[in-house]
């Protein structure tokens, strides 16, 4: 699960063609970061991704994960993480939660106003505010203002497609 929101993006620039240089770079560095000697371990990480976990509410019949950090990195080295991870991954599995119950919603009706409200309180998450530059900022606007109303979008699509969890194809649907 290790910074969700840094698979969307990537997902989002390969069908773009500017930045994909600059992109693939910052990625790049920041998970070579979350895998580092130093940082937080899985233990700690996971305490941060439930402490933000608990400030926020999932769909009906959505549930967190159990284990929400790795504690071993695919080299099978102990995984560290960067400070704020936790709550970045916490801030983007509950954003795609509620993307992925908007999705399957009947456009404009009252389940799917109600979860686009919900996704517009991305804004105020530290996954917006701290944990994402300014480009991740500007694509999150674009998911965000394409859904005002509880619409359907190909953004949204995106999100939901290439870019949540698949522990979360929806048990709404």
């Amino acid at each position: 699960m290790r910074h969700l929101y840094l698979q969307w993006f990537r997902a989002i620039l390969r069908n773009q063609i500017g930045a994909k240089v600059v992109a693939v770079l910052g990625i790049v560095v920041a998970l070579s970061s979350c895998s580092s000697v130093s940082g937080e371990s899985a233990a700690q990480a996971s305490a941060e991704f439930r402490t933000e976990a608990h400030r926020l509410s999932l769909p009906s019949g959505d549930t967190w994960p159990l284990v929400p950090e790795k504690s071993t990195a695919a080299d099978g080295r102990p995984q560290r993480y960067e400070a704020g991870v936790g709550t970045e991954d916490a801030d983007f599995w509950w954003l795609c939660s509620w993307a992925t119950y908007l999705s399957v919603q009947v456009e404009g009706s009252a389940p799917a106003a109600k979860a686009a409200v919900q996704m517009q309180r991305l804004r105020t998450l530290y996954l917006y505010t701290t944990g994402a530059d300014v480009p991740t900022r500007q694509h999150f606007d674009s998911v965000l203002n394409s859904v005002v109303g509880g619409a359907e979008s190909t953004q949204l699509r995106a999100l939901v497609q290439d870019g949540c969890p698949s522990q979360l194809s929806s048990p709404h649907g």
